[in-house]
């Protein structure tokens, strides 16, 4: 079934998981997420491969309004490698991965333009406000951190 307005659907008769990260959370085999998912009525995955913290933490918001978390919701967020830039650009997010690794940022940009500390500091404030949000909704919440890589 498709669903393009999900304003007419009452979410409070269905057992619904909710599942946000990276790769490690979905992926062109199944992941850790697919294997949940059988057991809940309704399933969505925002997991998106390359993604980064700012991606995921932007994913929860964004579905939380889109779906209303509410209590009775099961909300599961693989955490990702702090080294990791995401961009939203026309439309969608560009998520290209570590940029220590990646391609096409060159030495000199990692190196001079970015900040480990920074990107950690970045990345706990939002992984603080992602708690704050599923605490307040009364949803049973999970976080978990993906291989640490850099």
């Amino acid at each position: 079934m498709i669903i393009s307005d999900y304003s007419s659907i009452d979410y409070t008769k269905y057992k619904r998981l909710f599942v946000f990260g990276c790769s490690f959370t979905n992926y062109a085999w199944s992941t850790w997420a697919d294997i949940l998912a059988p057991q809940y009525d309704f399933f969505e995955n925002w997991g998106q491969s390359g993604g980064g913290n700012h991606y995921i933490f932007n994913s929860i918001m964004e579905a939380d309004q889109r779906s209303k978390f509410q209590p009775g919701d099961t909300v599961i967020v693989c955490w990702t490698n702090v080294m990791r830039e995401d961009r939203y650009i026309t439309n969608r997010w560009i998520t290209l991965g570590n940029i220590i690794t990646t391609p096409i940022y060159t030495k000199e940009f990692s190196t001079l333009q970015t900040c480990e500390r920074g990107h950690l500091i970045r990345d706990l404030a939002f992984i603080k406000a992602a708690k704050t949000l599923l605490e307040q909704t009364g949803v049973t919440w999970k976080f978990q951190i993906g291989r640490a890589h850099v």
